[in-house]
C-alpha cells in the first residue's frame, strides 16, 4: 500500500526548503566558528539541514553587498528602505517622537544608540529636541560620540 503524504502547514511548510540555491546567512560568528571544524562533506550537510549558505567561515559577511556597498556596514539596508514608511509612522504617532521609556529614552537617544541615521533624520525632521537627557544625562549626541558614530554626529550637532 502506497504511502500517504502529509500535506506541509504551519512550520513545517515555512522552514521546508528544496531549492538548489540555499539562501545566504549573514554574521552566525559562533556556527563559522563550529563550521571551521568540519569537513567539506560535513559543512554541506550542516549547511542543507540550515536551510542557509554559510558561505567560507574565513569570510564572514554581516550584512547583504557588503563588499559591493559597504556603506551597508554602517547602517543596515532595512533601514534606510524603511525611511518613508518610517517618517508615515511618526507623523501618524507624534508622541513616539516625545515619549519616552521607563529609563528616561527618547526615540531619537534608541535609534543612535543603534546606529540608525535614516532614523534619527526622520525623527529630527518631525520635531525631536536633540538637547534631551536620559536619566543617564546623555544626550543622543553623547551616546553617539560615545559610540564612535561618525556618521551620526554631525546630524546632532547644533
Amino acid at each position: 500500500m502506497p504511502r500517504k503524504t502529509k500535506k506541509q502547514s504551519g512550520l513545517s511548510k515555512l522552514f521546508s526548503f528544496s531549492a538548489a540555491v540555499l539562501p545566504k546567512a549573514y554574521g552566525v560568528f559562533t556556527i563559522q566558528q563550529m563550521r571551521s571544524e568540519m569537513s567539506p562533506a560535513e559543512k554541506k550537510v550542516h549547511d542543507r539541514a540550515w536551510q542557509l549558505d554559510f558561505g567560507d567561515f574565513n569570510d564572514i559577511e554581516v550584512v547583504y553587498e557588503q563588499k559591493e556597498h559597504p556603506e551597508n556596514l554602517i547602517e543596515h539596508p532595512m533601514r534606510k528602505n524603511m525611511k518613508s514608511e518610517f517618517l508615515r509612522f511618526v507623523t501618524e504617532n507624534p508622541g513616539e517622537i516625545t515619549g519616552r521609556d521607563a529609563d528616561g529614552y527618547t526615540l531619537l537617544h534608541t535609534e543612535t544608540i543603534a546606529g540608525n541615521l535614516s532614523s534619527a533624520e526622520v525623527i529630527l525632521e518631525a520635531g525631536a529636541d536633540k538637547h534631551i537627557k536620559a536619566d543617564t544625562g546623555k544626550t543622543a549626541l553623547d551616546f553617539a560620540k560615545q559610540l564612535n558614530w561618525e556618521h551620526l554626529i554631525p546630524v546632532l550637532k547644533d
